[in-house]
């Protein structure tokens, strides 16, 4: 039976900065450019089926497998070759997007919110920036 960890994985750059996916909700789960990918990223370096994450039952994390991407996928910053064991914290880097995984209530939603506030603030400063009259 499937038992699911209080996991998810949240774009902290790139373009789709700010989304995230709810791992516990699936037992795989596979991102990529390709529209069928239960996370679809619309970056251009990341391949059509770049990265999925395996719940294993009764472990307390993920593993992140790399699906022969071009590009390659970095766990905090080293490539991985294998498929390797993500902690809470951990940084994931395909192509131009970076993800966290997070495990703890508590962090997660301080990092959505966070994640929230800045794209509140980008999108008021480019309101700002184009209401400036033009010479």
């Amino acid at each position: 039976m499937y038992d699911p960890c209080m996991a998810c994985v949240i774009v902290t750059e790139g373009p789709e900065i700010g989304r995230h996916l709810d791992l516990e909700q699936h037992r795989i789960v596979m991102i990529g450019r390709d529209p069928d990918c239960t996370f679809h990223i619309a970056d251009h370096s990341v391949s059509r089926r770049h990265l999925q994450f395996k719940a294993i039952p009764g472990a307390e994390n993920h593993v992140a497998v790399d699906f022969g991407s071009s590009n390659g996928t970095f766990i905090n910053e080293s490539r991985i070759e294998q498929p390797t064991e993500v902690k809470d914290g951990d940084v994931i880097r395909i192509g131009e997007t970076v993800l966290v995984y997070m495990t703890e209530p508590s962090r997660i939603a301080e990092r959505k919110s966070a994640l929230e506030q800045k794209l509140r603030e980008g999108r008021d400063k480019t309101i700002i920036q184009d209401s400036k009259p033009r010479r």
